[in-house]
């Protein structure tokens, strides 16, 4: 988990953003590899070939659901301002269709999932009982997301509102890890229901992807 905590905050702070992608899949391997190395088979990472066929018919109906109600969301006048984001303002077309299609399902929902209902929900999962594994992950994933929700504060106009309201950022970031950690338990099931890593990581790409080109359209 040092290496985790180190890589988060690294990536978050100081990775170059043309080495998002590349970095985060070349973790990726390489924690399967060591997990594979460790005993751990395939099948209880959710990546053998036998059980995808599975995963993504109930990611993809997942899929469907979030994205839809995401972009119920973004047409709503009274949640619409959630998606006022100034990371997404200045991002041409080009720029939205990457972070889309390439950098949120590899560098993020791919990389995430692998890490937290891949490799650590299986090493959990051989000392504790099912519930305590997912909680441990899903705490785990929550607290991946302080730093993120921290620069969110300056980006997102409705965030920085809410902080103000509230008197603090730290409101915002608790909030943040709550939402995630609650996401985790999401994830963490639909990994265990499928018995695959794909349904997990579509249901992740949906949330975030689909976000992203909605706070898109909004501001363009």
């Amino acid at each position: 988990m040092v290496v985790g905590v180190v890589y988060n905050i690294v990536s978050n702070l100081f990775l170059p953003g043309a080495a998002y992608v590349p970095a985060n899949l070349a973790l990726a391997s390489g924690l399967v590899w060591y997990a594979t190395r460790a005993g751990v088979e395939m099948e209880d990472l959710g990546l053998a070939h036998s059980q995808v066929g599975r995963g993504m018919r109930l990611g993809g109906v997942v899929f469907v659901v979030v994205g839809l109600a995401i972009t119920a969301a973004a047409v709503i006048p009274g949640t619409r301002d959630a998606f006022v984001d100034d990371r997404v303002s200045d991002a041409s077309l080009l720029a939205m269709l990457y972070h889309v299609l390439v950098r949120i399902p590899l560098g993020t929902a791919l990389f995430e999932e692998v890490l937290f209902r891949g490799v650590l929900l299986a090493f959990l999962l051989r000392r504790f009982t099912v519930w305590s594994a997912v909680s441990v992950s899903s705490a785990l994933f929550g607290l991946w997301h302080v730093i993120p929700a921290m620069i969110a504060i300056d980006d997102n106009a409705l965030v920085g509102a809410q902080t103000r309201v509230v008197q603090g950022e730290a409101v915002a970031v608790v909030l943040t890890v709550a939402i995630t950690t609650l996401a985790g338990y999401g994830f963490c099931w639909l990994k265990l229901r499928a018995d695959s890593l794909a349904a997990p990581i579509l249901a992740h790409v949906s949330t975030n992807s689909v976000a992203f080109a909605m706070a898109w359209v909004v501001l363009h």
